[in-house]
């Protein structure tokens, strides 16, 4: 006898998906994190210009006023436009780009809304559940602070832009009208997604994760969703081989990234993304000691800094995805879309920086999806189980770790303008200054960083210093 889940599952996912009553809860959703939004960000919108915000043309009295097609002949030409934009008609003043940024993560955050529960349907949750499960995995999205890289850091608009034009690709993509998808609705998603790769390069991971979600649903590992949607890939591969040859292109001459990157070969930026990815997850279920600049260490070798215990590890957890696939369908999906969204980073084509909080913008989804698992499994309401963890990540990451939080910022008893208004911006008390040897605060060479607030690797850190929040 069918179970009761299955049967709402079935009914969910065979029932017009673009429903009146999907979009009112949208707009309900939306309103919400207008509110919540708003509230938790209020202390970013006074931010100054900080760092790679120094070096856009509209920090600049000189670059700002130039015509828009040297705002997008460069790289990123989407990012660029957004920036002109926000400029032209909201103005050139650090508190118009913080509100933007806020508003993108806000809508990134009921369109969250809507993906978990189209993904909770596919996964046979039952009506109520799953949207009470798919509005408290929002919420977590939008308050987690591992995302406040990417939202008060005007920079990090980069993640976040993308992360819309992605999420709406995936909306389309998920709620067309029939199994399979039309000529109309291909070119809309790939339209979106070539936005998305001109927001920023590793938006080409949704092409990734439009695959796995058509092997996964609605069988685990069967073709059928890829022969119902053939259309779609007949444009999508070979869209995503001239996008990924675009990108290899641009990262050829990248002094910051590609193969070419002097001091890093690619087998030893594998090993150290496999303890990397151990460090995000980490960082998404403990945010801890959380920095805009980590420094993490390289493998060089499979056995420094137990590169071969983390490799090993990560391909266990691959193998259990699969082998478990049909038991714990949702939990290996998130875990492979985690992953899959984390791919453009945090495989092997080697990047300067090899640990960035920013990068979990949109992998933090596959996470949530792995809690609405172990949530349903252990029989807890979705809402108490994640407003509980929500609350309990918001005083962990502030108030309980840092009971100093109101304190301003010090090094070593002299007080910096900057270091402070970063102090003040941030969502959580916090200090989120990105602290470097011999770094200053406006993004040139200056005082180094005292020893008292140093990490014993040798980077400053974010410490509970008695009478600092550093």
């Amino acid at each position: 006898m069918k179970s009761r889940s299955q049967k709402s599952g079935r009914s969910q996912r065979n029932a017009p998906n673009g429903s009146r009553k999907t979009w009112w809860l949208f707009l309900a959703a939306l309103a919400c994190a207008l509110v919540i939004g708003f509230f938790l960000y209020t202390p970013a919108l006074s931010g100054p210009f900080l760092f790679d915000d120094l070096g856009l043309p509209f920090a600049s009295a000189t670059l700002r006023d130039r015509p828009l097609a040297d705002w997008v002949s460069g790289v990123r030409p989407v990012l660029m436009f957004s920036y002109w934009v926000n400029q032209t008609f909201f103005g050139h003043h650090p508190v118009d780009f913080h509100a933007v940024n806020v508003l993108i993560h806000v809508l990134n955050a009921a369109l969250v809304f809507l993906v978990l529960r189209r993904l909770l349907a596919l996964g046979d949750w039952m009506e109520q559940r799953l949207t009470q499960a798919a509005a408290a995995g929002a919420l977590v999205f939008l308050i987690h602070p591992l995302q406040t890289e990417s939202v008060s850091y005007i920079a990090g608009r980069s993640e976040s832009l993308a992360t819309f034009f992605m999420l709406l690709a995936y909306v389309a993509f998920l709620y067309r009208p029939k199994e399979s998808i039309s000529w109309t609705q291909c070119i809309l998603v790939l339209a979106l997604f070539g936005i998305a790769v001109g927001t920023k390069e590793n938006a080409i991971s949704l092409a990734l994760i439009l695959f796995l979600t058509d092997v996964f649903w609605p069988k685990p590992f069967s073709t059928s969703g890829l022969r119902q949607n053939w259309r779609l890939y007949a444009l999508l591969i070979p869209g995503a081989i001239i996008a990924a040859g675009g990108v290899l292109w641009m990262l050829a001459a990248a002094p910051s990234a590609g193969f070419s990157l002097s001091g890093m070969a690619w087998p030893q930026y594998g090993l150290t993304e496999a303890r990397a990815i151990f460090v995000y997850i980490r960082l998404a279920l403990f945010p801890v000691a959380l920095s805009i600049d980590h420094d993490y260490a390289v493998s060089h070798t499979i056995f420094e800094h137990g590169a071969i215990f983390w490799l090993l590890l990560l391909t266990a957890l691959l193998a259990a995805s699969f082998q478990l696939r049909r038991k714990y369908p949702l939990a290996c999906f998130g875990f492979l879309f985690f992953l899959a969204a984390l791919a453009p980073t945090s495989s092997i084509v080697p990047i300067a920086d090899p640990l960035v909080e920013r990068r979990m913008y949109l992998p933090l989804v596959g996470l949530i999806l792995i809690g609405c698992e172990i949530s349903r499994r252990i029989r807890l309401s979705p809402p108490i189980v994640w407003s509980a963890g929500a609350v309990a990540v918001t005083l962990l990451s502030g108030w309980c770790l840092y009971p100093s939080g109101n304190s301003v910022c010090r090094f070593g008893g002299r007080f910096d303008a900057q270091l402070e208004a970063i102090c003040a911006s941030s969502p959580y008390p916090l200090c989120r200054a990105p602290l470097r040897r011999g770094d200053s605060l406006s993004g040139a060479r200056g005082p180094a960083v005292p020893e008292e607030l140093r990490h014993p690797d040798g980077v400053g850190r974010r410490a509970g210093v008695p009478g600092a929040t550093a």
